[in-house]
């Protein structure tokens, strides 16, 4: 399937598709890919990797305060993951072993929210997502894809949806529904990692000029698809 890159351009075809917590947008990204055969980059994987391996380290405070952060630190963790994708799974090793199913608790959920705040965590990231995208044509989620990490690419997408309907559909993830968490709960999880999406320094979430912003408030899964494809074809 064609990706529309001229013929003169060696750089592989990427798509981004970016959006707030709970938007779809991880879903529809998958299906993208796998409907397209391509290499689908979970941005959001890697962070939690990296908030996984500071939650290891450091205490709730001194993560909050961020004040231990230097680029020998960030190059070190980075050395220490491994990202790969085969079979329609996004996996994550740490010293080669797959942690993948342990990335999505509600320490390191609030230990990768602020990890991700972190500029020369950002810096460090973008150059190893940038590196996968150099090596395959890619599907790549998350919330400055399209902005900041890949600003060429052939075809973006900004995904989302109301508040209350994102908050159900965080609800009806069933790790999410593993931690027990109340629906209050969730709501305000949702709430704060808006905010310090949208008002971050570096990289705040924002659709990229030239991307495509589908609201999926009112669609079912397979009809985004459909219509992301729409745009593909």
């Amino acid at each position: 399937m064609s990706c529309h890159v001229s013929p003169r351009s060696t750089m592989n075809c990427v798509i981004t598709i970016d959006g707030p917590t709970a938007s779809g947008k991880g879903s529809i990204a998958k299906a993208i890919a796998a409907h397209m055969d391509y290499f689908y980059l979970d941005t959001g994987l890697l962070y939690r990797a990296m908030g996984y391996l500071t939650s290891q380290d450091y205490s709730r405070e001194e993560i909050y305060l961020a004040v231990f952060w230097t680029p020998e630190l960030v190059e070190r963790y980075k050395a220490r993951l491994t990202y790969s994708y085969g079979d329609g799974r996004a996996t994550i090793f740490v010293d080669g072993v797959d942690v993948t199913m342990q990335l999505r608790t509600p320490e390191v959920d609030w230990s990768s929210s602020h990890v991700s705040s972190v500029p020369l965590v950002r810096m460090g990231l973008r150059a190893l997502q940038r590196e996968l995208g150099g090596r395959h044509n890619i599907v790549i989620d998350g919330r400055d894809c399209g902005t900041v990490l890949f600003p060429q690419a052939q075809h973006k997408f900004f995904i989302t949806a109301d508040f209350n309907m994102r908050v159900c559909r965080a609800q009806a993830d069933k790790l999410r529904q593993a931690q027990g968490m109340s629906q209050e709960e969730i709501a305000a999880a949702v709430l704060m990692r808006d905010m310090r999406d949208l008002t971050r320094p570096i990289s705040p979430l924002r659709p990229a000029e030239d991307a495509v912003i589908l609201d999926t408030t009112r669609l079912s899964l397979e009809a985004c698809v459909t219509l992301v494809l729409s745009y593909l074809l």
